[in-house]
């Protein structure tokens, strides 16, 4: 009887102390909070950031059309339709009107499977 008491004590006190109430750390939980806030933020991307990845990801399908079309020859309809609707995917995210009218023509022009004219496009929106 005296062991299970001991151990109710022993388990008693370590749950306490897994619970972090510890004497020791001064610090106030909400100032926690606040400081790892702070920290992810200044981690996050910028708008820039966002913009250039936008378009990063949308010449990268481009590029993977043009890349297997000349490789392999006339793609697969759901293949013509999955790079295209990345890149539309990608477009419809840009703030720049201009960028995303160009990149929605790209979406089109490789749905319609349009190798040269795509190559053409790609070139103007890397420059």
């Amino acid at each position: 009887m005296k062991l299970i008491k001991f151990s109710g004590l022993l388990l008693t006190a370590m749950l306490i102390s897994a619970c972090g109430n510890d004497s020791t750390d001064s610090t106030n939980p909400t100032e926690k909070v606040q400081e790892e806030s702070s920290q992810a933020s200044s981690n996050d991307p910028t708008e820039e950031e966002w913009q250039a990845s936008y378009r990063k990801i949308a010449l990268s399908e481009a590029d993977r059309y043009i890349e297997l079309t000349e490789k392999n020859g006339t793609q697969e309809a759901d293949r013509l339709e999955s790079y295209s609707g990345v890149i539309k995917q990608q477009a419809e995210k840009m703030t720049d009107a201009t960028d995303k009218e160009k990149f929605i023509q790209l979406a089109d022009i490789v749905l319609s499977d349009k190798l040269e004219e795509a190559k053409a496009l790609k070139a103007e929106l890397e420059q």
